[in-house]
């Protein structure tokens, strides 16, 4: 059950990615270069932390508007703080190591090597391990907050 629901959330963030890839290149001409496969493992292991947590969020928080307001602030909190808004290295020393702790981040530091630097797997792996390991917890913690439910 854990695992459907998870899927689901997963899904939806899959169609938005290849959307968002799409558009992206036909519209902006945006080039990825020869790392698509590894942009694209990256981001596919964002969605399913972010839907791990999203799934985690709602077992822990009863309350149905609760969920949904505590996810837009989160996910508006850890994109500004992992520098989706403004790269990291920009920011004072003390804002980039607590934008450190935030799966985007780690997103943004994979995506930043694969796309602006022509970086590869070595240079990924990493972040890459971070968003997985993430990934693994949240969806073990949900899997075990629900089941107690």
């Amino acid at each position: 059950m854990v695992l459907g629901k998870i899927l689901g959330r997963f899904l939806l963030g899959v169609v938005q990615i290849v959307y968002l890839l799409v558009v992206s290149k036909l519209l902006f001409g945006i080039d990825y270069g020869g790392n698509l496969m590894l942009i694209g493992a990256t981001l596919l292991v964002f969605a399913w932390g972010c839907a791990s947590l999203g799934v985690l969020i709602a077992a822990v928080v009863t309350n149905q508007e609760s969920v949904q307001g505590l996810c837009t602030l989160g996910s508006i909190a850890m994109a500004a703080l992992g520098g989706c808004w403004w790269p990291l290295e920009i920011v004072p020393d003390f804002a980039r190591q607590i934008g450190g702790l935030f799966p985007t981040a780690w997103a943004m530091d994979a995506m930043h090597q694969l796309i602006s630097f022509g970086g590869g797997l070595p240079e990924i792996i990493n972040p890459l391990l971070l968003i997985t390991l993430f990934a693994v917890t949240t969806s073990v913690l949900a899997a075990k907050v629900l089941r107690f439910q």
